[in-house]
């Protein structure tokens, strides 16, 4: 397994894997010193071997969110979990090559691993990648999880993702788990020509059992946004084009909501991101305590 590993971190294969993660290319830099320091045989090298089987071989969820930065050169290196967002890459790679997944997929796939990078800079001002996330790279190297346009899916039994949503959308069926990547652009056109696409993606995936409804539990369907953001704010707009519903049973009020391939939209504003710099961060932290939601959108 040293052999499949290592080649990882070798400048070559960095240069290659590391544009798939659209992520700022002065941040090679470190992880070239990374790599050179792991093949010269440093106490790197095992750290490094060992994460990379933690994640890539482990039948449980990994979970690195209590793993230290490693000290290279008497410096904290937050920026070494980049390297499994290359082996991340590097599997979903093949593996879409075994599904013969449309290349645009492949590469959007890559773009969500890279998006948890981003999030990681936007809180700490340095690269790395958040921890917490790093086990949500393995559904990708799966392929179980595809990232098309704006939004990340996984084809489930409606019940696996919430136990009341076969009541709500009348049958245990099959549906795409939505997942929302960090960042903006969540404007109404954006959003729905990524559930569109993804329906018709999965059904084709799994023509045996198509998807019925796009799902999401999330805060960003939470209805108490609406009492601090704007109505024409992308999350509310987001909001008006589903249906919504409660299925929480505790203190939380969740709501899942149901897209509708054949609805019309008939709110479509300006693009404009509505939250930037500090705002955002006030905004996120917020959010984080609303009431938690869920969406969900059923195909016609």
């Amino acid at each position: 397994m040293v052999g499949e590993y290592l080649p990882l971190v070798e400048k070559t294969s960095i240069d290659e894997l590391y544009p798939l993660l659209g992520l700022p290319s002065e941040w090679k830099e470190g992880l070239y010193e990374l790599g050179e320091v792991i093949l010269s045989g440093h106490e790197l090298r095992k750290f490094f071997l060992r994460a990379c089987r933690y994640l890539n071989e482990n039948s449980e969820r990994p979970d690195f969110s209590r793993w230290p930065d490693p000290v290279v050169n008497g410096r904290e290196r937050p920026d070494f979990f980049l390297l499994l967002s290359l082996l991340a890459v590097r599997e979903i790679w093949e593996i879409h090559r075994k599904l013969s997944i449309p290349l645009k997929i492949t590469k959007e796939t890559c773009l969500g691993v890279g998006s948890k990078s981003r999030d990681f800079y936007f809180f700490r001002k340095e690269p790395g990648t958040m921890k917490w996330a790093v086990h949500w790279f393995l559904h990708a190297m799966r392929g179980e999880l595809f990232k098309i346009g704006r939004f990340e899916y996984m084809h489930k039994l409606a019940s696996s993702v919430h136990e009341s949503l076969p009541e709500k959308l009348g049958g245990d069926f099959w549906v795409l788990d939505m997942h929302i990547p960090g960042g903006g652009g969540m404007d109404p056109a954006t959003a729905e020509a990524s559930w569109k696409e993804s329906l018709s993606f999965f059904s084709s995936l799994y023509p045996d059992t198509p998807p019925r409804a796009v799902v999401c539990v999330s805060w960003i369907f939470s209805p108490d946004l609406s009492s601090f953001l704007p109505a024409d704010s992308h999350l509310i707009r987001l909001q008006n084009l589903v249906n919504l519903y409660p299925v929480g049973k505790d203190s939380r009020r969740e709501f899942p909501s149901l897209w509708e391939r054949n609805r019309k939209i008939l709110r479509i504003g300006p693009r404009k991101p509505p939250f930037r710099g500090p705002t955002k961060a006030i905004f996120l932290r917020a959010a984080m305590s609303a009431p938690g939601q869920c969406m969900s959108k059923a195909a016609g």
